[in-house]
């Protein structure tokens, strides 16, 4: 690589907006060493438009906000930023065109589960502005087949199980959870039983797996992440 470019890749920069974690540093690592960046880490649950404007791209870690987080930081990138290349990652659902609206200049919108090289591809096309990336590339998880619910199964959870499947979502502890929702362990335990019984999986992570798949637009976790 020409001094040049080595200069061009240096002054590229994203922007990965998330809940600071072990996770969180690890991928931001990935994302330095695979697309030869600077990435820098901004706490999505506190809000600010610095170093908005100067960025590349923006990774938005959609599974750990919610309505009222969307909103602040919608209002923030579009005052803080002329031409945002903003992705939604890790989307746990299929997104309406009303719900893409909602954010400016959105560029692509990845699920938990789609390849990680055909995102880090989209965001690669971004920064150096190639223009020939294919929708389904950018938008892989609006022409992803959604997969069906579990409908009988979500009817039949109370309001205080689905904060409980919320709460896990977010990789909480019972201690977490107990915290949270102001009871003791021994009843998230209790609920955590029941859970899994209607739900019929066998673990956390049969449960959070589940979870993504069915209720994600559930009204009423949609009301307790307001």
């Amino acid at each position: 690589m020409s001094d040049m470019s080595s200069r061009q890749a240096q002054d590229k920069r994203i922007i990965l907006i998330t809940r600071p974690a072990v996770q969180a540093n690890t991928f931001a690592q990935y994302l330095r060493q695979a697309l030869s960046v600077e990435v820098i880490i901004k706490n999505i649950n506190s809000p600010d438009g610095e170093l908005l404007a100067s960025s590349s791209a923006i990774l938005f870690d959609i599974t750990l906000s919610n309505k009222k987080l969307n909103s602040y930081w919608q209002d923030i990138i579009k005052q803080q930023c002329n031409n945002p290349h903003l992705f939604l990652i890790n989307s746990a659902h299929k997104y309406e065109l009303s719900e893409i609206a909602q954010w400016t200049s959105l560029y692509g919108i990845f699920r938990y589960d789609d390849n990680e090289g055909q995102m880090l591809n989209a965001i690669r096309a971004v920064i150096s502005g190639d223009q020939s990336v294919s929708l389904s590339a950018m938008h892989p998880s609006l022409y992803a087949r959604v997969p069906e619910q579990d409908t009988e199964a979500k009817a039949s959870l109370t309001e205080r199980e689905c904060e409980i499947l919320y709460e896990l979502r977010q990789g909480a502890t019972n201690q977490d959870i107990a915290r949270v929702l102001f009871i003791s362990e021994n009843t998230v335990r209790t609920h955590l039983y029941n859970v899994f019984r209607k739900i019929s999986v066998k673990n956390r992570t049969q449960a959070v797996s589940w979870a993504n798949r069915n209720l994600h637009q559930h009204a009423i976790l949609d009301h307790y992440m307001e």
